[in-house]
């Protein structure tokens, strides 16, 4: 699978331990931290977590045989013919 490019840009700002922990280990946030707090939402995993965007598509049979929230196989025979965003070139 190719590295989505959104890891590369500075989107991934949230992601930077230095950017949210004055020292990037821990303890006293940035002033940056408490702005994106005030304004947003507090950041409650300080290390991050990135997700991919995702695209299903159902296939033929029109059936996802996947969890909607984790894509994991839930009816092998409905996922065979689904097509992922991640696969396509």
């Amino acid at each position: 699978m190719r590295p989505c490019p959104a890891t590369r840009s500075t989107r991934t700002t949230l992601l930077n331990k230095t950017w949210y922990f004055i020292n990037g280990a821990g303890g006293n946030k940035t002033a940056n931290a408490f702005a994106f707090e005030k304004m947003g939402h507090a950041i409650t995993m300080p290390q991050g977590v990135f997700f991919h965007p995702v695209i299903v598509s159902n296939g033929r049979d029109g059936k996802p045989g996947v969890d909607a929230t984790t894509l994991a196989v839930t009816t092998a025979a409905d996922a065979a013919d689904n097509i992922y965003s991640f696969n396509l070139r």
